[in-house]
């Protein structure tokens, strides 16, 4: 599971959800004043789970969840270990997440910032490693100035069509703009 997080006096929280099951107790029947006050019969915490921006899906009715994205995308296609002829690479840039097959498929998950970026590259980088799926590679982060960034972002741009501003972009919040 992918918590929300949000930031809050420079540092990264999780959003908490916290839901209770109240009782009104009126504690004095017999007067004309209300005072009425509430009792705590059941509480319990609930974790909102972050949603992502895949390109090619709407970017604010169809947004996926981790989960989604490791079914449906990471591990697609992705053959028993003897098998030798179907891989995946995995590297993130700012706060994107690229996806390449050896088919020729680039799939690019769009995270809310470069914190959510990393957090869902260790995730991703841990569930792999859980499971011993050796068709997926982790190349790393492709951020900083290299002849590899210039090429991945010209592939980008070519797979979006978005300017190289949009492209080199460290949130999501102008890409929500239609």
């Amino acid at each position: 599971m992918f918590p929300v997080s949000f930031t809050g006096n420079n540092k990264l929280k999780e959003s908490v959800d916290e839901y209770a099951l109240l009782s009104i107790v009126n504690e004095q029947k017999y007067t004309k004043k209300n005072n009425n006050t509430c009792e705590v019969i059941d509480s319990f915490r609930y974790y909102k789970e972050e949603t992502f921006w895949v390109f090619g899906y709407n970017k604010k009715s169809d947004r996926k969840t981790f989960g989604w994205i490791l079914e449906n995308i990471v591990l697609k296609d992705i053959r028993p270990k003897y098998v030798k002829n179907t891989y995946k690479n995995v590297l993130t840039y700012k706060n994107k997440i690229i996806i390449k097959s050896n088919s020729g498929l680039t799939d690019i998950v769009f995270c809310k910032n470069i914190e959510d970026a990393q957090k869902f590259y260790e995730l991703l980088f841990n569930y792999i490693k859980k499971n011993r799926l050796n068709s997926v590679k982790f190349s790393g982060d492709f951020s900083k100035i290299s002849k590899e960034r210039k090429e991945l972002e010209q592939e980008l741009i070519s797979i979006t069509g978005f300017s190289k501003r949009k492209i080199q972009m460290k949130t999501n919040s102008y890409y929500m703009i239609d």
